[in-house]
C-alpha cells in the first residue's frame, strides 16, 4: 500500500513541478528579456526620513519587470548585499524549473555576498505580480519591485486607457532586524512591529 502512495506522490509531483507548463498565447512571439539587477544597501530617504535600505539597482521600490506572457526571463543578480540573498518570483508556478523559484534552502540554495546568480525561465502562461528577496527579513527593507507579465491576448485591452503600476509596502523608519527583534519580546504580545515608527 505504501508503494502505490509513493507511485502516486512522484507522479503528481512530475506533473506539477518538473514538466513544463505549455504556452496557451497565440498572438505573441516569445522573446529572451534580459535584466541586470544589483542587490545593494543604499541610503534613501523616500518619504523625507533618510536611513538606510537594502534596494535593488539603487531603487526602493526595485524597478519594474516588464515581460509578455511565454517570454524567457533571464534576471542576473548581483549580490553586494553584505549577506547572502535569494530573490523570488511571487506567484509564479515555476513547472520545470522548481531549483529557479528563490525559496532559500528548500528550492535553491541563497547566492552568497559578491557572487552573482541568473535565474532562467520561460513565464508560463499566467499573468505576474511582484519579485521580492525571500531571505530573513531584505524584503521588509526594499528587496522588491513589480514583476509585470503582460498578456498580449488580453480580450480587454481595448477597455483601458493606460496601465499604472501601483506598489503598497510598509516603510519603517527602523531596520527589520530591529523590529524583527522587538516583535519577538514577550511585550509586544503579538502587536505588528514598527507601530510607533510609522
Amino acid at each position: 500500500m505504501a508503494f502505490y502512495g509513493i507511485f502516486f506522490f512522484y507522479i503528481i509531483f512530475w506533473i506539477a513541478v518538473v514538466s513544463p507548463t505549455p504556452i496557451l498565447n497565440r498572438g505573441h512571439e516569445p522573446e529572451t528579456k534580459t535584466f541586470d539587477l544589483t542587490i545593494e544597501k543604499v541610503t534613501l530617504a523616500p518619504d523625507g526620513f533618510t536611513r538606510q535600505l537594502s534596494t535593488v539597482n539603487g531603487q526602493y521600490p526595485g524597478p519594474a519587470i516588464e515581460i509578455n506572457k511565454g517570454d524567457r526571463i533571464l534576471m542576473k543578480i548581483h549580490n553586494k548585499l553584505g549577506e547572502s540573498t535569494a530573490i523570488h518570483a511571487h506567484g509564479m508556478l515555476q513547472r520545470g524549473t522548481p531549483w529557479f523559484d528563490g525559496v532559500p534552502w528548500m528550492a535553491q540554495c541563497v547566492i552568497p555576498d559578491n557572487y552573482d546568480f541568473t535565474y532562467d525561465f520561460t513565464v508560463p502562461d499566467q499573468v505576474g505580480t511582484h519579485c521580492h528577496a525571500h531571505e530573513t527579513l531584505q524584503y521588509v527593507d526594499g528587496v522588491f519591485g513589480p514583476l509585470i507579465i503582460h498578456d498580449p491576448d488580453d480580450p480587454f485591452k481595448s477597455e483601458y486607457d493606460e496601465e499604472i503600476t501601483v506598489m503598497l509596502h510598509d516603510y519603517h523608519h527602523t531596520n527589520a532586524q530591529v523590529l524583527l527583534k522587538q516583535f519577538l519580546t514577550p511585550e509586544s504580545q503579538g502587536v505588528e512591529p514598527g507601530k510607533k515608527d510609522l
